[in-house]
């Protein structure tokens, strides 16, 4: 049972380790608050204030729902070194 305990203990601390408790299809996912848009790229990408680090800019598909205004909460996912993308409302 000890064994057990350690066990769980290990995984979460890996979990934690490696960026994150969420996953979203083994992409590791953040919280955030958008802050707007980020105008010196594509009109798809929004600078995301994260609630554990700093900002991100992240892409998202205008397809996919409406345009974002600045204090919507979304989780974001890390799909690619350093390339984030808004994956859910919250």
């Amino acid at each position: 049972m000890a064994d057990d305990k350690n066990m769980e203990l290990s995984d979460e601390m890996m979990r934690k380790a490696a960026g994150g408790e969420d996953d979203l299809d083994g992409y590791r996912t953040e919280p955030g608050t958008v802050v707007g848009p980020f105008e010196h790229y594509e009109n798809n990408r929004y600078v995301v204030k994260r609630d554990a680090g700093p900002e991100a800019i992240a892409s998202y598909s205008p397809s996919a729902g409406p345009l974002l205004e600045p204090g919507t909460r979304v989780m974001i996912a890390l799909v690619g070194q350093g390339k984030w993308e808004i994956v859910e409302f919250l």
